[in-house]
């Protein structure tokens, strides 16, 4: 006999709880290296060294730790706050 499919995808209902993007902003905290050069003034340096420093000392728990990243300065900060969220 031929498998019998749901008209309901497996995925229907179901909620995610881990987003990278909420609210057309990125979530640095679970955002690719990849995801993050999508960010003004973030290559794949400044993108490697944000998951490097989430990899050591655990998720960020408010956009201002990203000053504790290499390469990242208040400058930087300022441009891609209205884009990320925690």
């Amino acid at each position: 006999y031929p498998p019998v499919w749901s008209s309901t995808p497996p995925h229907q209902g179901a909620i995610s709880t881990i987003t990278t993007v909420q609210n057309d902003r990125l979530n640095i905290n679970t955002a690719s290296a990849a995801d993050l050069t999508a960010l003004p003034g973030i290559g794949e340096k400044k993108a490697a060294a944000i998951v490097a420093y989430r990899d050591a000392n655990g998720p960020f728990t408010e956009p201002e730790q990203l000053l504790q990243v290499d390469g990242i300065g208040e400058g930087i900060l300022e441009k891609i706050k209205p884009h990320i969220c925690i």
